[in-house]
């Protein structure tokens, strides 16, 4: 029989009013701080001084409690990209979750996430277009016609990580592109826009996004190369592997495979034994990762317990809401299509009913595959393995992402979250076989 863990959560009051960290850039000998137009003097004169706004580009995809002022409490969805992910997986049909009190994502569960003014609007919209304005802050140092290295390194970075952006947002507010080129998308904003036109400024068409997105891009990959200090940066891999993107969803089939395969230069899938366990959990032991979210254990998401990806979506974390209180699940159709082969068929639990008296009290997991259940925790003198002491409720459980550090029961959330892999890339690059036999495809992969 299930154990149902019971889990205290602190969330410390020091983290409830966190802002965005400031730079000594901004801080001036006189006392104060700089006007905007002296931190770009500074920047011009010395273009490392620009690396600071360049990185917070990665910090903003983790940024705890970004609609916090706006909201008047702390929403324990506020976490960053990962969270508008889970979103959005969730207002589809292939991940179903408890309906409970414990679900922040309840909203997308129920469809009722469906209101302009709604706190899930403002979340995503927020998300995206502190983003770009962080972008356009940085193409105002790096402009088009600089002669810096460096600068023209920050560029592309800004360049890409903008039509990323707009990517992201066109895809939520209409529907693809073809058929739909005329339909409104969203407002464009750029670098070199005054404040009334910014203020002024109606839906740009489907057509006109995306040719903004494209345009960045183009630029991006003459910009760039595949230099960077870390996977949290956008290199030149990255900036391919967005224009696949695009070009996918504007049926550019052929553009689409080509950006892809210069993604891929460097990368390789996982191989079937890394993905024949609960992984998905660091950018740094694996070749396929090309960009991705890097989280330590300083992260403010991290430090706040419980307000980050493994809390939500990990069935080994000792301490989150997954997976006893708001666990996430496989559509049981989608599962049964899955073939016994496929090693994805294991990063779902399969689960055996215990009858006891004629009724269902619980489940016996331990002939899911992928799961360690030679793990076990003894409490009140009783061993009770992973399953037994998180209190997993139902078969179809998720076990694909691993805890921190592969520790089970981990309390500590510090896991990595994927932006794009190799797999993704193959797929793109596979799309215009569509035609051809299933052995052509397999020799090409």
């Amino acid at each position: 029989m299930n154990k149902y863990k019971k889990f205290i959560y602190i969330l410390p009051t020091a983290f409830l009013m966190l802002a965005v960290s400031c730079t000594d850039l901004d801080a001036v000998p006189e006392g104060g701080t700089m006007t905007t137009d002296q931190k770009e003097k500074v920047q011009s004169s010395d273009p490392s001084k620009l690396e600071a706004d360049v990185t917070a580009l990665s910090a903003l995809l983790t940024k705890y409690g970004a609609i916090y002022d706006w909201a008047g409490r702390m929403n324990h969805f506020d976490f960053g990209f990962s969270s508008v992910c889970l979103m959005l997986d969730t207002s589809g049909m292939d991940m179903p979750s408890e309906n409970t009190g414990y679900n922040w994502y309840n909203d997308e569960l129920l469809m009722t996430d469906r209101t302009e003014t709604g706190r899930v609007t403002y979340f995503m919209w927020n998300q995206f277009y502190s983003h770009i304005k962080k972008c356009n802050d940085i193409l105002q140092i790096a402009p088009s016609n600089t002669e810096s290295v460096l600068l023209k390194k920050y560029r592309g970075q800004a360049l890409a990580n903008r039509a990323w952006a707009y990517l992201n947002l066109i895809q939520i507010y209409q529907f693809t592109y073809k058929g739909h080129e005329e339909a409104p998308g969203v407002p464009v904003i750029t670098e070199d826009m005054t404040v009334e036109q910014i203020n002024n400024n109606p839906r740009a068409s489907v057509k006109n996004v995306y040719t903004r997105i494209m345009e960045d891009l183009n630029e991006a990959v003459t910009l760039l190369t595949e230099d960077r200090s870390d996977k949290s940066q956008v290199n030149l891999n990255v900036a391919y592997g967005i224009r696949a993107r695009a070009n996918l969803l504007m049926n550019n089939w052929q553009a689409a495979a080509e950006d892809a395969g210069k993604a891929l230069l460097g990368y390789s899938p996982y191989s079937r034994e890394a993905v024949s366990k609960p992984t998905f959990n660091d950018a740094r032991d694996n070749d396929s990762w090309l960009w991705a979210s890097i989280v330590t254990e300083e992260n403010d998401i991290v430090k706040s317990g419980i307000l980050n990806f493994p809390s939500m979506m990990c069935s080994f974390t000792g301490n989150g809401y997954s997976p006893g209180y708001a666990a996430r699940y496989i559509n049981s159709k989608l599962y049964d299509q899955i073939p016994e082969t496929d090693v994805r068929k294991g990063w779902w639990a399969e689960a055996e009913e215990i009858i006891e008296n004629g009724e269902l009290v619980g489940y016996d997991f331990t002939k899911s595959r992928n799961v360690d259940w030679t793990w076990k925790i003894n409490e009140g003198g009783q061993d009770y393995n992973i399953a037994e002491y998180l209190g997993w409720r139902a078969p179809y459980l998720n076990v694909k992402f691993g805890p921190y550090k592969n520790i089970y029961n981990n309390p500590t959330n510090a896991c990595d979250f994927p932006l794009m892999r190799a797999e993704e890339m193959i797929l793109i690059r596979l799309k215009p076989l569509h035609s051809r036999t299933r052995m052509e495809r397999q020799q090409l992969l």
